[in-house]
């Protein structure tokens, strides 16, 4: 048996679990009934295929996709009740958990190909990769910053003194703190380092 008919053989298995459970066999698969799970926090697959295992077709009214809709939160649960293609929907399902899954992590930026060295005055910034970097912000210590007024070319360094970082009211980082840490960020990616 393939991990994809496995895996739907499961979930058909826990979809009459949950109806017989949940919500009594005459009742499972009306639209009160998949409201009522949806409720209960039955997941989309499962109720999709207690659906399908019904073998439930209706065309559910305005006022009834609007409560499916409010109860379970996608369209493939509305498809399944009114008999749409088992697959289509339960791939639908699938999609929206890869969607929601996206939508909860944030984006990686690429890191920037660097070498940072920390002197008693500054802070050098040297660039090893094979492209420009392009508006690169500097942020020492977690509230100091300083924008870098020029392109960082291949090949190309610059030197920032301690005293160009300034916090939101202006006031320079002082010499004797240093920078404990550093976080870049450009158009092309970031780079962060402790000292």
């Amino acid at each position: 048996m393939s991990h994809r008919a496995w895996f739907l053989s499961a979930v058909f298995s826990l979809s009459l679990v949950a109806c017989s459970r949940d919500v009594p066999t005459e009742e499972c698969c009306t639209v009160e009934g998949v409201v009522k799970m949806c409720d209960e926090g039955v997941t989309s697959d499962v109720v999709i295929s207690a659906i399908q295992a019904s073998g439930t077709v209706h065309e559910p009214t305005p006022d009834e996709i609007i409560a499916l809709h409010k109860a379970c939160g996608d369209g493939a649960v509305i498809e399944a009740f009114r008999g749409s293609d088992a697959q289509a929907a339960l791939d639908a399902v699938e999609a929206a958990q890869v969607a929601a899954q996206q939508e909860q992590e944030p984006e990686r930026l690429p890191v920037l190909s660097l070498r940072v060295s920390q002197g008693s005055r500054g802070i050098e910034v040297f660039n090893t990769s094979g492209q420009p970097y392009t508006n690169l912000v500097l942020s020492a210590n977690g509230e100091y910053t300083y924008r870098l007024p020029v392109t960082l070319a291949p090949g190309d360094g610059d030197y920032i003194r301690i005293a160009s970082f300034k916090n939101r009211n202006g006031v320079k980082l002082d010499k004797a703190v240093g920078v404990k840490s550093l976080y870049i960020r450009g158009d092309q990616g970031e780079y962060s380092r402790r000292f």
